[in-house]
C-alpha cells in the first residue's frame, strides 16, 4: 500500500472525498500521522534487519548501515557469532574480528514522503496506519468528531496487541527489505 492509498483509505473512512484537490489538501497532515504510526508500528515489533559490512580496523560504523540503527543484536561471522561492544564513539561498535561481517540490528525504517512511497514493515501492518491516521484527524476535529476518535485509536492498540501476541515471542517479525 502506496502512501497516496494510505491518504486516499483515511479520507474514505472519514467520509470525505479523494479527489486530487482534497489529497494535496490533507497530503501533508495524514502523511506526519501515518509515519507517527510507521514510527510505532516499528518500535512496537522490533523489526530487525541483517547486512553485511566490513571490519574497519576493530570497529564497525552503524552510521554506515542502510537504515537508521537502534540497537545492534548479533554480530557473525561465516555463521559463528563475534563478541562486541559500544565503543565510546556514537554509532561504533567494537568488534573482534576482521573483513566482512554480518550485522543484525533493530531499526527505524524511513519515513514515506512521496506519494508513491511504500512504508517499511509488513503488508499486513498497513492497515493499522490508515486506522492511526483516522484516529489522529478526528482528535483534532470538533466535538463530535472527537468522540469517534477514541475509537479508532483503541482498534488500532487492540489490533496491534493482537497481531504482537499472534508471534511467538512478540519480537520475531522480520523486514525483508
Amino acid at each position: 500500500m502506496t502512501l497516496n492509498e494510505i491518504i486516499a483509505a483515511a479520507l474514505t473512512e472519514l467520509g470525505r472525498g479523494h479527489d486530487a484537490r482534497s489529497m494535496d489538501s490533507f497530503r501533508k497532515k495524514f502523511t506526519n500521522f501515518a509515519n507517527d504510526a510507521l514510527y510505532d508500528l516499528a518500535a512496537s515489533f522490533k523489526l530487525h534487519r541483517t547486512e553485511q559490512v566490513r571490519v574497519d580496523g576493530s570497529t564497525v560504523d552503524t552510521r554506515m548501515l542502510s537504515r537508521e540503527c537502534l540497537k545492534v543484536l548479533a554480530i557473525t561471522q561465516d555463521g559463528f557469532p563475534l563478541r562486541f561492544s559500544e565503543c565510546e564513539a556514537s554509532g561504533i561498535v567494537c568488534v573482534r574480528g576482521t573483513g566482512l561481517v554480518d550485522v543484525t540490528y533493530r531499526y527505524m525504517p524511513d519515513s514515506m514522503s512521496v506519494a508513491s512511497d511504500e512504508p517499511e514493515i509488513p503488508h499486513y501492518l498497513h492497515g493499522l496506519i490508515i486506522c492511526y491516521v483516522v484516529g489522529r484527524e478526528r482528535m483534532s476535529g470538533d466535538t463530535s468528531s472527537q468522540k469517534g476518535a477514541n475509537a479508532h485509536m483503541q482498534v488500532y492498540e487492540t489490533e496491534k496487541m493482537r497481531i504482537m501476541s499472534a508471534s511467538t515471542d512478540g519480537n520475531d517479525m522480520k523486514n525483508k527489505w
